[in-house]
């Protein structure tokens, strides 16, 4: 075994001084000794160095150093390690030449200070990568919660650090786009109230995803304008009342996110005659329909209704031996597939 160990260092050791720099870069990437990586530090290739720049076994010394490369690149990439000293990160969010530096700096500088600081940038990036900074103080986040950049005000909404006051303010907001940062991250119910009734509809869609979500709301969405909304709560609820409403809905697709997803065998026998063949072929998706019923629905006028149960691992086999020979190619074809499984 120890063998193999120096067998493998030595020909990274070769790779650290091939002439090829794609070798050097591979050495780079490998968890080798400092000294190597030390000496890769000083490589004439920027990619060779950007690379030890991301190494977490590179030398604090190393670090430094590549802290002052003359390639932003490799400048960007330091600032990622995460034993680059906190005085080091500091210093690049504040005085670095490249905006990119300075922002990856001061997504990831824990100095409360500095964070305060540079949330008065001139620089809209800055002051976002700021927001976006989960070390950052709540009176700073409050601060930036007026910026006049929309994503600066999403990134405070979607920052963990923000307190709800400030989340209550942003779901006023004017963009649509802080709006569902909002809904996503609020567990304030009066909050998500207001959202539920937010004149766009991915904002009440994405109230809909958060868990905090009270069931009388989810009973409004219900009633939603968009349909897209009340399919979205068919797949979003467990609740009968908003099933057993849902299921009369004058749009086939909510009522066939009702067939795929309610548990209520009433429900889904009621849906197994709908006039629609998309709601009747969700039923016979539903894993708790009844196997009677699905042999009822071998019968459907629908081939996309029988070829649905040809292809459902529950039916008999007498069944699907029967709709392999139906008169739709369709059916036939998966029935065949099925009897071809042998899951009996």
């Amino acid at each position: 075994m120890r063998k193999s160990i120096k067998i493998e260092m030595t020909t990274i050791e070769k790779w650290a001084r091939s002439t090829n720099y794609e070798r050097r870069m591979i050495a780079a990437e490998l968890p080798i000794p400092g000294v190597i990586l030390e000496k890769l530090a000083k490589d004439e290739s920027c990619r060779v160095r950007w690379t030890v720049a991301l190494n977490p076994n590179t030398p604090v010394g190393a670090l430094k150093r590549l802290a002052e490369d003359e390639n932003p690149s490799v400048r960007r990439n330091v600032v990622c390690n995460a034993k680059l000293p906190e005085n080091i990160l500091g210093k690049l969010a504040k005085s670095d030449f490249d905006e990119g530096v300075r922002e990856n700096a001061t997504e990831r500088i824990g100095s409360l200070k500095i964070l305060d600081e540079l949330s008065s940038d001139e620089s809209a990036a800055i002051r976002g990568a700021v927001a976006r900074n989960p070390k950052a103080p709540k009176k700073v986040l409050a601060r930036l919660a007026k910026d006049s950049s929309r994503s600066i005000r999403e990134d405070v909404a979607k920052n963990p650090n923000v307190q709800e006051e400030v989340l209550e303010g942003l779901a006023d907001d004017e963009s649509k786009f802080v709006r569902v940062a909002v809904a996503s991250r609020s567990t304030n119910p009066e909050i998500l109230a207001k959202l539920v009734k937010d004149e766009s509809e991915r904002v009440r869609m994405e109230v809909l995803e958060n868990a905090n979500l009270q069931e009388k709301l989810l009973k409004k969405l219900a009633s939603d304008k968009s349909a897209n909304v009340r399919i979205a709560v068919a797949y979003n609820t467990k609740n009968s009342e908003i099933f057993a409403k849902l299921a009369n809905d004058k749009n086939e697709e909510v009522r066939a996110a009702v067939a795929k997803n309610t548990g209520d065998l009433k429900l889904i026998v009621e849906l197994s005659r709908d006039c629609s063949e998309k709601v009747r072929s969700n039923v016979v998706d539903n894993y708790r329909t009844p196997v009677d019923l699905l042999i009822e629905l071998a019968k459907d006028d629908s081939e996309c209704v029988r070829a649905y149960v040809a292809s459902n691992r529950a039916i008999p086999k007498k069944v699907c031996r029967k709709l392999a020979k139906d008169s739709s190619e369709w059916v036939r074809d998966s029935a065949e597939r099925q009897l071809g499984k042998q899951w009996w």
